[in-house]
C-alpha cells in the first residue's frame, strides 16, 4: 500500500483496474485488490492442519503452564501459546496423516536456559505416582534451589484439570503436605502440575516426589 501527496491532481477515490484509492484519516492511499483468496485443502495442508489442531488442543488445555513456560523463549512479537504449538508441532509428533499422535516424551512446556531434571523417571505404585530424579545442577546457568514443575498426563481418563502444589517441600526433608485445588479448565485428559524445590545438599543424590491418587 502506498500513500499519496496531494500534487496539482490531489488523490483520487474508487478503482481504477486493479488499483484501488481512498483515504483514512485524511490520509490518501492506493492499494492494489487482493488476489482471489483459494483453498484447494492440498494435502499438505491438510496434514499441517492436523498437526495444528492437535496440538493447539494440547497446549490450550495447560495453558497457565505455558505461559509461564514459554514466556521468555516466545520474545515480544509472539505469545507463549504461539511459540508452544509450533515448537512441539516440529519436535513432538509421531505418526502419518491422517493418524499423527503426540509424541509425549519429546513435549515441551517450557523452554529457556535450564535444563531439565537429569534422569528423571515416574513409576506407579499402589495408587500413586513416584517421581525420582537427579538433584545435581547441570550448568552454571542453574541453581541449587529452583523451583522444579512436574506436569503428569494420563491419556486414558477425561477428568477436570487439577493443580497439585506441595507446600515447602524440600527434596532434603521428603514429603510435606499436599494441597489440592480443582480448577474448571478443559476436560481433556488427567493432568497435574506440581511445584517442588530443589535442594543441592541432599544425600542420596536422588529427589523423589509421590503424588497420591485421590478418587
Amino acid at each position: 500500500m502506498g500513500t499519496i501527496k496531494k500534487g496539482i491532481l490531489g488523490g483520487f477515490s474508487g478503482k481504477v483496474g486493479n488499483v484501488v484509492g481512498a483515504s483514512w484519516k485524511s490520509i490518501a492511499y492506493i492499494r492494489s485488490l487482493p488476489s482471489t483468496v483459494r483453498n484447494p485443502r492440498t494435502e499438505k495442508q491438510r496434514m499441517q492442519r492436523s498437526k495444528f489442531s492437535l496440538v493447539a488442543k494440547f497446549v490450550k488445555t495447560i495453558l497457565p503452564v505455558i505461559r509461564v513456560g514459554f514466556k521468555q523463549s516466545a520474545g515480544p512479537r509472539n505469545s507463549a501459546f504461539s511459540a508452544a504449538v509450533s515448537y512441539n508441532i516440529h519436535h513432538a509428533m509421531k505418526g502419518t496423516y491422517p493418524g499423527f499422535g503426540i509424541d509425549y516424551p519429546k513435549v515441551a512446556v517450557a523452554r529457556g536456559a535450564l535444563y531439565i531434571a537429569n534422569r528423571m523417571t515416574a513409576a506407579p505404585e499402589a495408587g500413586s505416582l513416584n517421581f525420582v530424579w537427579d538433584t545435581g545442577v547441570i550448568n552454571n546457568a542453574s541453581e541449587a534451589t529452583e523451583m522444579m514443575g512436574l506436569l503428569e498426563r494420563t491419556v486414558a481418563h477425561t477428568e477436570l484439570l487439577q493443580l497439585q502444589r506441595v507446600e515447602d517441600h524440600r527434596r532434603i526433608t521428603g514429603l510435606e503436605k499436599m494441597v489440592e485445588q480443582e480448577l474448571a479448565w478443559r476436560k481433556d485428559g488427567d493432568y497435574h502440575y506440581c511445584e517442588v524445590e530443589d535442594c543441592r545438599l541432599r544425600k542420596p543424590p536422588m529427589g523423589t516426589f509421590k503424588r497420591e491418587h485421590h478418587g
